[in-house]
């Protein structure tokens, strides 16, 4: 199966054709690991992102999980989330963040009518 992510893609091409600096930028994800999010992170890898990994595991785990990374994201960087679920982007709408990508109806539909800017 081929995953290959045009939205991404454009993203990425637009902050390498406009030569914005992603020193500052910090990747957060809450995620199940299939094939699919396994192509997704190589892309990010491969546009310089270095991965660290908690390895816990996921359903009543993944609540506090996300709650527990939120504290992690600073106001001070431009930060991104790539979500499974949903939760990791409500418990972060108060952040600095350009861009977040959620992967599934349940979760789209937790923050569906959300307001976040």
């Amino acid at each position: 199966m081929d995953y290959a992510y045009p939205l991404l893609n454009k993203v990425f091409n637009y902050y390498r054709n406009h030569k914005i600096d992603l020193s500052n930028f910090f990747l957060y994800s809450c995620q199940h690991l299939l094939a699919p999010q396994y192509e997704m992170y190589r892309m990010f890898i491969q546009f310089g992102f270095k991965p660290e990994f908690n390895g816990i595991s996921f359903n009543k785990e993944h609540i506090k999980n996300c709650k527990s990374l939120t504290k992690n994201i600073s106001n001070k960087n431009k930060n991104i989330i790539l979500d499974d679920g949903g939760y990791l982007i409500d418990e972060s709408k108060t952040k600095n963040i350009y861009f977040a990508v959620e992967q599934t109806s349940s979760g789209f539909n937790l923050i569906n009518n959300q307001i976040y800017y």
